[in-house]
């Protein structure tokens, strides 16, 4: 299928198709979104049409790829090998989908994009202390 590369405010949006036209799906390298999922011409996947959408403080995760965690750290605190630890407190009284600076607000490295595979692959290294997460992810 072929891969169509091109802008999306500052990130990249990238769209494979059938060759048919009757399905195709949309992602970006901004929070290695998934855009948008086309079957016969309708889109069925939530989300918006620009890149400012996704930026809104009130966008609620449409299609984001969410991370250090998925789903709320308890009053933004956890322990790991008898350490504390305190992450930003996004959904008071607690963290959710990674904090204030998840993986969903990180523009990503675009590895490869494979039309011989039909993909495109993304990275996002996340270093030690990110959002008060230990360890390099």
């Amino acid at each position: 299928m072929p891969i169509t590369i091109q802008t999306f405010g500052s990130a990249t949006l990238y769209t494979i198709s059938n060759p048919t036209n009757t399905f195709s799906f949309s992602c970006t390298n901004y929070g290695a979104t998934l855009i948008s999922i086309i079957v016969n011409s309708k889109d069925i996947l939530l989300g918006y049409d620009t890149l400012e959408g996704y930026l809104s403080p009130t966008n609620p995760y449409f299609g984001a790829t969410v991370g250090r965690v998925a789903n709320r750290v308890a009053n933004g605190t956890f322990k790991l090998n008898s350490k504390t630890y305190n992450v930003p407190q996004n959904n008071s009284p607690n963290m959710l989908h990674g904090g204030t600076v998840g993986f969903d607000k990180q523009h990503f490295t675009t590895t490869s994009v494979d039309e011989l595979t039909d993909s495109v692959t993304f990275q996002y290294i996340s270093p030690d202390g990110n959002q008060g997460f230990p360890g390099t992810w």
